[in-house]
């Protein structure tokens, strides 16, 4: 809306004060115009404290098989995670600039298995599910992931997004092989791009509409997946995107590495070559490389105040404490 737009332009002019008033302004009116779409379920925030409640209770998880074969003749699988605005999309660019990489950008193809996840006894839930049904879940998995003209025979599959994190149990359960990587950056940085962007509407692109909501939905979503890690035995590869930034080729290769694919010369053209739609995320991966993304807090730190110190342990925990 015109408040967003007049928010960026206040930005590139420096005047963070009203810069970050008219981005308040702009969450404003949206909180105001969803608020009845969004009143009468759960909130993203409530199911992700509830799940983090039940499964710091419980001492095992119902994992199920601890390996499976192909189902469509896929090389590997990976699932790319973390939190919105923490480099997910540049990193899927770079990867898929592989040829033996392939994604389907930000699609849901977890859909009806999802429900396990809702609502009170989700372990016991996942204690239930029959492998007949496990398998019903899968098949219908890479059906949609065929629906949108992906042929992932003899080639890596990267399903990326972000928020799939909330998903780890699921995950974890029908794709025990699957390989996860975790896009890491500045929590502050992430909190004030959610804030900053206005994405796609739903529950959880709702909590993100002012600085406050998105720093406590930002908290609730890493406690999650620190408990999720302490009670699924995941096998986690870490990548930050200042690492990246800094370091592209290291980087890049490394990640390759942990995949299991060769590093490839068209990897280095990525912004060239990536075919990702015209999202925020997307038109910045199509600028390349910059450094300017990395800090950007600092100009609203005053702004920000109120949320610092609920960040703080995140800060703390992925490594950017030293910042300031």
């Amino acid at each position: 809306n015109a408040s967003s737009v007049l928010a960026d332009a206040l930005d590139e002019q420096g005047d963070a004060d009203a810069a970050f008033q008219a981005y308040t302004d702009a969450g404003t009116l949206f909180v105001r115009a969803y608020t009845p779409q969004f009143a009468n379920r759960q909130s993203a925030y409530e199911q992700v404290s509830e799940l983090t409640a039940e499964f710091a209770a419980v001492t095992t998880f119902p994992m199920g098989p601890s390996t499976l074969g192909s189902m469509n003749g896929e090389a590997a699988h990976v699932f790319l995670l973390g939190f919105p605005r923490s480099g997910t999309t540049l990193l899927e660019a770079i990867l898929t600039a592989n040829p033996q990489i392939v994604s389907t950008e930000e699609r849901d193809h977890l859909g009806e298995a999802a429900s396990l996840l809702e609502g009170p006894g989700v372990i016991a839930k996942f204690g239930r599910l029959s492998e007949v049904e496990a398998g019903r879940f899968r098949r219908a998995y890479w059906e949609s992931v065929a629906s949108c003209g992906t042929n992932v025979k003899g080639r890596v599959f990267l399903d990326k997004l972000p928020l799939n994190t909330i998903k780890l149990p699921l995950i974890r359960r029908l794709f025990p092989n699957a390989k996860i990587v975790f896009a890491l950056r500045d929590p502050r940085d992430v909190v004030l791009s959610c804030f900053r962007r206005r994405l796609g509407l739903n529950p959880s692109m709702f909590e993100l509409l002012t600085i406050d909501s998105a720093a406590r939905f930002y908290g609730a979503v890493m406690d999650l997946f620190d408990t999720y890690t302490k009670k699924l035995a995941l096998d986690v590869s870490y990548v930050r995107y200042e690492d990246v930034v800094a370091n592209f080729e290291g980087e890049a290769r490394r990640l390759c590495a942990v995949i299991g694919v060769g590093w490839t010369d068209e990897m280095k053209s990525f912004a060239e070559t990536t075919r990702l739609s015209a999202t925020p995320s997307g038109l910045q991966v199509k600028k390349g490389l910059y450094e300017t993304g990395a800090g950007q807090w600092k100009k609203y730190e005053r702004h920000m105040g109120a949320v610092l110190p609920a960040l703080a342990p995140w800060v703390q925990r992925w490594g950017y404490s030293k910042i300031a």
